[in-house]
C-alpha cells in the first residue's frame, strides 16, 4: 500500500479529507471525476499524490454507517458545505478499501 493511502487513512482517523473530486482505491490511484454535459465521467487512473501538508482539507461529519459483511461504509459531508464523501474500509483491521 502506498504512503498516500496511509496519509488519507490517517486524516480519516483525525476526521478530515482532502478537498478533492475523485475516487481514491487502495491500489493507490485516483479517478478524477469532471461533470461533462450534465453527466458524471470519470478520467483514466493516475497515481494518487496530495499534499497532507497544505490546507486543502475539510473537517467531515458521518452522517451515515452500515457493515455489511467485511466492509463498512461512511457517508457524510464536510465542513464547505458543497463536499461530501464515501469511505469504505474493512470491519477488521480499518484499511481503506
Amino acid at each position: 500500500m502506498s504512503n498516500m493511502i496511509e496519509l488519507l487513512e490517517q486524516s480519516w482517523v483525525k476526521g478530515r479529507l482532502p478537498i478533492m473530486q475523485g475516487i481514491v482505491k487502495k491500489d493507490g490511484l485516483y479517478y478524477e471525476i469532471k461533470y461533462e454535459e450534465n453527466q458524471m465521467k470519470t478520467a483514466n487512473p493516475i497515481p494518487f499524490l496530495f499534499d497532507f501538508t497544505g490546507d486543502d482539507f475539510s473537517e467531515i461529519d458521518s452522517f451515515f454507517k452500515i457493515t455489511i459483511n467485511n466492509y463498512t461504509l461512511y457517508c457524510g459531508e464536510g465542513s464547505w458545505g458543497g463536499d461530501g464523501f464515501i469511505y469504505i474500509e474493512d470491519t477488521k483491521t480499518k484499511k481503506l478499501l
